[in-house]
């Protein structure tokens, strides 16, 4: 740890608040944000899942959960406006994740 802090003092690592909020896409995005715009109710690059949960669950745990994959991955923040007509990549700070629960027991 104490070599990875020499480093960012030297080479001035940027932090994360200390990074953009907006950014250029790669090629990749940009084709994904195309594709999409020529069929925004296409499914085909979306995953679903669903999960039966036979026992209990601890849900405040399962909430933590999702905030913290939130918090951690910028990806899971960022949205893809388009600005003056380009798009770009927008990455959200940090928020709560609101996680919603259907009991369909009965």
């Amino acid at each position: 740890m104490e070599a990875q802090r020499r480093d960012n003092e030297q080479w001035g690592a940027l932090s994360r608040n200390d990074r953009p909020r907006v950014h250029e896409l790669s090629v990749g995005q940009r084709a994904l944000w195309f594709l999409q715009k020529l069929s925004p109710q296409s499914v085909v690059y979306n995953l679903a899942r669903a999960v039966r949960i036979r026992d209990s669950l601890n849900l405040g745990a399962l909430r933590r959960s999702f905030d913290e994959l939130v918090a951690r991955h910028e990806a899971l923040r960022t949205t893809f406006p388009a600005v003056d007509g380009t798009p770009v990549a927008r990455v959200w700070p940090t928020t709560d994740f609101r996680v919603t629960f259907d009991d369909l027991t009965s």
